[in-house]
């Protein structure tokens, strides 16, 4: 298990700081923050932790400003299935809302129970009255504009044990609506004059000296008594070379994607999902 990437992911409200608490465990400026409650992160991106083992991923929040809340956290479970998750942070500032304690509730019953950490980002939240060490059962972390809260969090986070997510909690707990898919269509992406690496086979004929030898007869005599000698020369032959090479091809490259909508809170539509279908090239 040592050698095993695994995940860890946040999870909150749009604004909270996940994307800030993300670039605390990665690099600075790994990941675009924003200090209002329009949505910044609109799709998860990952970089490797400050442990150079684990991926952290930064996911889009909920009450997205564009109402795009079940397309994103059910590609959030999506993503989660059929990886190993050591931690999901649940980020927030001011309170354990409602939506939170739902969350977490849905969790609670998953493989991932053991897995959640909650962290308060206390940079957005300086007027909080009192810290609690505990929710439910579940470590509170406080994060704070020192190195020493990060370390903390870091310490607990290296402190669990990955789980393999076979069947990650429904987001559809988490909304009480199904996700509501509006439309699927067929789109090609046309890029003109891209390089595309081919392997070639060349073949090259080039003219070798041997040294060989054959049989000959022994002068006269040697006919007529059927003696041999064995005489040496230099012949020259042709050898064929082959050797792979990998060459550059210029292409005029059509890709096709299937892309499939699904509805808002607001009940417009948002893309889902982009799956790669194939890939039409003509040379240059």
């Amino acid at each position: 298990m040592s050698n095993q990437v695994s995940i860890i992911s946040s999870f909150g409200r749009t604004g909270s700081g996940k994307s800030y608490i993300g670039n605390l465990l990665t690099k600075p400026g790994t990941f675009v923050e924003g200090n209002t409650l329009e949505s910044v992160t609109t799709t998860i991106s990952s970089a490797v932790s400050w442990n150079g083992r684990d991926i952290f991923s930064d996911v889009p929040g909920y009450f997205d400003s564009e109402g795009r809340d079940q397309i994103q956290q059910a590609n959030f479970i999506d993503y989660l299935e059929g990886k190993f998750v050591k931690a999901i942070l649940f980020v927030f500032t001011d309170r354990i809302d409602s939506f939170i304690k739902i969350a977490i509730n849905t969790f609670r019953n998953s493989e991932l129970k053991d897995n959640l950490i909650l962290v308060v980002n206390k940079d957005l939240d300086a007027n909080r009255s009192a810290d609690i060490a505990s929710f439910e059962g579940f470590p509170v972390i406080y994060i704070k504009a020192h190195q020493a809260d990060v370390e903390v969090l870091k310490r607990y986070i290296d402190s669990k044990t990955p789980v393999f997510v076979k069947n990650p909690p429904t987001p559809m707990s988490l909304f009480k609506q199904p996700l509501k898919i509006v439309r699927e269509e067929e789109v090609s992406e046309f890029h003109e004059n891209t390089e595309v690496p081919e392997k070639e086979t060349l073949v090259s004929t080039k003219q070798v000296p041997f040294r060989t030898s054959r049989e000959v007869w022994d002068g006269d005599l040697g006919k007529i008594i059927g003696k041999k000698k064995t005489v040496s020369y230099d012949e020259i032959r042709n050898v064929t070379e082959s050797n792979d090479v990998i060459v550059n091809r210029k292409y005029a490259v059509n890709n096709i994607y299937k892309l499939t909508y699904a509805e808002r809170f607001d009940g417009k539509a948002s893309l889902y999902k982009k799956e790669f279908i194939q890939s039409e090239k003509t040379k240059i």
